[in-house]
């Protein structure tokens, strides 16, 4: 509902320029609830996306008492606005996609996408916030369904850009 997505007085959105320490202390929060997820330490997303010599990723956060509730790292490709990566704790998801969807909007997106391999209440989340499955030319994994829902992987996880 709007009503559980508005943002919280306390809460602020941040466009930030670096990964700093606090990605690593939610990295560390939220590593466990995954059994299979790529390094998010700031960084190793500092070396991922800041000093990608193709994309111009920006990195867009919601911070509480200067703790990261989540983030989403983005760029654009064709009126479009890519996630490439995001995490955030399982009670900041919905507030992060509201947010990151309004910024969206705000530059006039003509789609967001989102390219994942995620666990069944991620898609849930995603659902809930507009997103829809699309099917495209892209295999990344054969999934054996029973041992890979709590799997979490995007472009973070990808070597290359390309």
């Amino acid at each position: 509902s709007s009503e559980a997505c508005r943002l919280p007085a306390d809460v602020v959105v941040e466009s930030l320029a670096v990964f700093d320490e606090r990605f690593d202390r939610l990295w560390q929060r939220q590593v466990s609830r995954f059994g299979v997820i790529g390094e998010r330490t700031g960084d190793y997303l500092s070396w991922r996306f800041s000093q990608c010599p193709d994309i111009k990723y920006e990195i867009f956060t919601l911070t509480r008492r200067d703790e990261l509730l989540g983030y989403v790292v983005w760029y654009r490709a064709d009126g479009a606005v890519c996630i490439a990566d995001m995490l955030a704790g399982e009670d900041s998801t919905a507030l992060l996609l509201s947010e990151f969807t309004r910024l969206a909007r705000r530059r006039k997106a003509t789609a967001i996408r989102l390219p994942c391999f995620g666990p069944p209440d991620f898609y849930r989340q995603l659902q809930a916030a507009g997103f829809s499955r699309r099917k495209d030319s892209c295999a990344v994994l054969v999934r054996m369904s029973a041992l890979a829902d709590d799997w979490y992987l995007t472009m973070a996880d990808h070597d290359t850009d390309v």
